[in-house]
C-alpha cells in the first residue's frame, strides 16, 4: 500500500494536481488534434460557415417577402383601378337615366347594318350588356362606338318566339365591336 501512495503522489507531482476524468479529456483532445490535422471534422465551425448559411437564408426570406409585397400592392392597385372604372361607368349611367335620354329606350330605332358575332367574351355579363346570344347569331346594330372608349356597338336581336312566327322578342344591348363581323348595309 506504501508502493500505491508514493506512486500516486509522484503521478500528482507530475501532473500538478490529481485528475480522475484525466483519460476522458485526453482522449476527447486527441480526437479534436486528429480531426484538426488537415482533416475536415470540426473545421467548418471555426471558419465562419454557420454564420455565412443563416446569413444568406436570412436574406432570401426578406427577398422573398419583399417580392410578395410588390405583387400584392400591385393586385391592390390593379383591383383599385378596376373599381373606379366601374364607379364612373356607373355614375355616367346614371347620368343617362336622369336625363330621361337612354338610347336603349328607343325599340323602333332603324338598324344601320347586320353583324354576325364571331365570338362571345367569356366574362360579359353588365348591366348594359347583350345577352342570351350565341356564336352565329345575326344582330342588328343600331348605333357604333358607344360606350367606354366607343368599343362597343348597340345591336338588337330578333327572334321569333314559338311556331306562330308573330310574336317577336327583342333583346337590346352593348356588344364588344371586336367580336362582331359586319355583314352588309341595310
Amino acid at each position: 500500500m506504501i508502493g500505491f501512495t508514493s506512486y500516486l503522489t509522484r503521478l500528482a507531482a507530475k501532473r500538478g494536481s490529481f485528475d480522475p476524468f484525466y483519460r476522458c479529456r485526453s482522449a476527447l483532445l486527441h480526437s479534436a488534434r486528429k480531426n484538426n490535422d488537415g482533416k475536415k471534422g470540426m473545421e467548418w465551425k471555426r471558419n465562419g460557415t454557420v454564420e455565412l448559411v443563416i446569413g444568406g437564408t436570412i436574406l432570401a426570406l426578406l427577398g422573398a417577402d419583399q417580392f410578395l409585397q410588390t405583387r400584392q400592392t400591385n393586385e391592390r392597385e390593379t383591383i383599385k383601378d378596376q373599381l373606379k372604372l366601374a364607379i364612373h361607368v356607373d355614375q355616367q349611367s346614371a347620368n343617362l337615366k336622369s336625363n330621361g335620354s337612354s338610347s336603349l329606350a328607343d325599340k323602333d330605332k332603324l338598324a344601320l347594318f347586320q353583324c354576325t358575332i364571331r365570338r362571345k367574351p367569356k366574362f360579359f355579363d353588365g348591366t348594359r350588356s347583350l345577352m342570351n346570344v350565341e356564336v352565329g347569331d345575326v344582330v342588328d346594330v343600331l348605333e357604333e362606338s358607344v360606350g367606354p372608349e366607343g368599343m362597343y356597338n348597340l345591336c338588337r336581336t330578333r327572334r321569333e318566339s314559338g311556331e306562330s312566327k308573330k310574336s317577336i322578342s327583342q333583346n337590346e344591348g352593348w356588344f364588344p365591336t371586336t367580336c362582331l363581323e359586319k355583314m352588309n348595309k341595310m
